[in-house]
């Protein structure tokens, strides 16, 4: 879900919906670009050090150092990805901040339980929190394994990745039983059921913008045509 409130109230013609669906599919990728560039930037730096504080990240094999290179790319693309897509839906949907309907929705919020709002807003950015719990297990799962003196390099990166592959299963099953949980609110079903259909408004909105704009294309060409 997305953090501006949804409305479709306020018109705007077909050539301009068409620009904002391309300006769209730029930021997207131009977020996505930036937060994996971050990613590899990043990578860069940790395997720098690494190299030269540890002197175990020689006897690593290729598919553990590709874990250490390719995973702060893969969490920071994703995270750039979302970010993009909120800046985005934000300003599209600015002009719609200060509507009876948006001020109501705010209110309808602020008035969730402490309980609620966090279930709210966890859900809006569930990926954000995925990817960092993600990270943060992979970290942890390391630091821990690697504090024992007895095990050889190899064996505590295969010990390693176990924990981390338990932890993301748990984080999975997590999620999915947040995602679904029936547990909220009647108020808290409400707002996200008003987004759901706000969002499906908008979609279908699109949608019959591109026809449009594809039928006076046609229009046009067989106008040029004869």
């Amino acid at each position: 879900m997305s953090n501006a409130p949804l409305s479709t109230s306020s018109p705007s013609s077909t050539p301009n919906k068409i620009a904002n669906l391309g300006g769209y599919e730029k930021k997207i990728l131009i977020g996505s670009a930036k937060g994996i560039a971050l990613g590899f930037l990043s990578s860069y730096f940790i395997a720098k050090q690494l190299k030269r504080r540890w002197v175990g990240w020689n006897d690593l094999n290729v598919t553990a150092k590709m874990l250490f290179i390719i995973s702060p790319p893969t969490a920071l693309g994703i995270a750039g990805c979302e970010q993009a897509y909120l800046d985005f839906e934000h300003d599209i949907y600015a002009n719609a901040l200060n509507t009876p309907a948006a001020i109501a929705r705010q209110k309808r919020i602020d008035s969730l339980s402490t309980k609620d709002k966090l279930f709210y807003y966890g859900h809006r950015h569930k990926y954000k929190i995925i990817v960092g719990i993600w990270a943060t297990s992979l970290y942890g799962s390391w630091h821990l394994i690697n504090r024992d003196k007895l095990m050889t390099h190899p064996q505590k990166i295969v010990q390693a990745r176990m924990y981390a592959q338990a932890l993301s299963v748990a984080l999975l099953v997590g999620t999915l039983a947040v995602t679904y949980s029936n547990s909220g609110s009647p108020i808290l079903k409400a707002i996200e059921d008003e987004e759901d259909r706000g969002e499906k408004n908008i979609s279908d909105d699109w949608r019959q913008a591109v026809a449009d704009e594809e039928k006076r294309l046609e229009k046009t060409k067989g106008s040029t045509v004869s």
